[in-house]
């Protein structure tokens, strides 16, 4: 049976916020919903808590447990496969939703049967609220919109999604690392008509320390997915037919991205230095973005909003991965002293 709107929820030791969670989940005001918690391997008492809500809310809730931790893109991939809402949300379950939220996001997108439809959240790290999908980018989707939101790219979580887009379209999460909703959400922007939204804060996002979306379980594992996620960008994008459109923004990301890895290494000093692999994987990064954005990169716009001290440094790499590490090394040194 079909439902209005399906939400998926990944769980992985999350017992702290689990039952507030849920309890804002149970509780929407709209009826026709289903709410599918997918287990990644929890240690803590998660578990016991999920079944506790399933026994609760058997009509609304549907619990699922993996064999295997597969990440939070794993979890969520599971929940797509049996969603049965004509529209597919996702909440982090350390996260909160007012009531209200899928009632308002679903009213909207049978408006004028949107594919996306956001409403804005509330950052309780930075205290901010941000919509990404703000009014001049709502409507029929052309080159400028497009480009707009894919600059800004946003959180998987804010939305909801029509179904088909992603089955139709074969889109889903890559699996077992972080980072793993922006070229999810990239994609969804280059397939989808119509966009909407919502301007109310809906969704509170709680900076949670420790959580997998919020840290690396080592320093060699972050520089390679972020590698990861900047070649998905490119080889997920690049044969469907806007590419071309939106090139440029995608570009934008994937320098962007890079710049996070080159501060990263000159934050780590030392241990930077030591990892084996390091050279290699700098070397790659600067091959692939030099092949997609081309070597003059530094002369495009969007390397303007990048500080000029990390542009510096972009260059040092692409001119020798071991050059660049051994300056860290020597600057390193000097901060010690």
């Amino acid at each position: 049976m079909q439902k209005k709107v399906s939400v998926i929820v990944p769980v992985y030791n999350s017992e702290k916020y689990l039952v507030n969670c849920l309890t804002y989940l149970v509780n929407q005001t709209l009826e026709d919903i289903e709410i599918i918690c997918v287990d990644d391997c929890s240690t803590d008492e998660s578990v016991d808590i999920l079944k506790d809500c399933l026994s609760q809310f058997p009509d609304k809730v549907r619990v699922i447990q993996h064999k295997k931790n597969l990440g939070p893109g794993g979890a969520r991939n599971t929940g797509i496969k049996v969603a049965r809402g004509e529209y597919i949300g996702f909440v982090d379950s350390d996260d909160q939703v007012d009531v209200s939220m899928y009632e308002k996001l679903y009213a909207k997108a049978k408006e004028d049967d949107y594919d996306i439809v956001e409403c804005a959240f509330h950052n309780q790290k930075t205290g901010n609220n941000l919509i990404v999908i703000n009014s001049g980018l709502t409507g029929v989707l052309d080159k400028e919109k497009r480009c707009g939101i894919i600059d800004e790219v946003g959180y998987v979580y804010t939305k909801i999604i029509k179904r088909s887009l992603i089955i139709d379209n074969n889109i889903f999460f890559r699996e077992g690392i972080i980072y793993e909703d922006v070229d999810f959400i990239c994609m969804l922007i280059m397939l989808a008509d119509k966009v909407a939204n919502v301007e109310e804060v809906l969704y509170v996002y709680r900076y949670t320390e420790g959580s997998i979306s919020k840290k690396f379980d080592d320093i060699d594992r972050g520089f390679r997915e972020f590698k990861e996620l900047i070649f998905a960008l490119y080889e997920r994008l690049k044969d469907l037919k806007n590419y071309d459109q939106v090139k440029e923004s995608i570009e934008a990301h994937m320098v962007k991205n890079y710049s996070y890895v080159i501060m990263g290494v000159i934050g780590e000093g030392e241990k930077a230095y030591k990892n084996t692999d390091l050279k290699k994987e700098l070397t790659e990064l600067s091959n692939i973005v030099k092949t997609v954005a081309g070597e003059n990169y530094y002369k495009k716009p969007y390397i303007k909003e990048l500080e000029q001290s990390c542009i510096k440094f972009l260059k040092k790499n692409d001119e020798s991965s071991e050059k660049f590490l051994r300056e860290i090394r020597e600057m390193d040194k000097i901060l010690i002293r």
